[in-house]
């Protein structure tokens, strides 16, 4: 698990890999955002408020 702020580049990466929005609240991730990256392959994304541990 590991926190990150999204940038433009990451973005972009995404986007091309389909894998552009949080597994909860299907909101596209954007520019700027703070985000919760779980697994390696393909990794899940989530936004740091919709990610609940419990």
């Amino acid at each position: 698990m590991m926190e990150i702020r999204l940038e433009p580049r990451d973005v972009a990466r995404l986007s091309s890999l389909g894998n552009n929005e949080c597994r909860k609240c299907t909101v596209k991730l954007l520019e700027g955002d703070v985000v919760i990256r779980i697994g390696a392959r393909p990794p899940k994304y989530y936004h740091k408020a919709c990610f609940n541990m419990y």
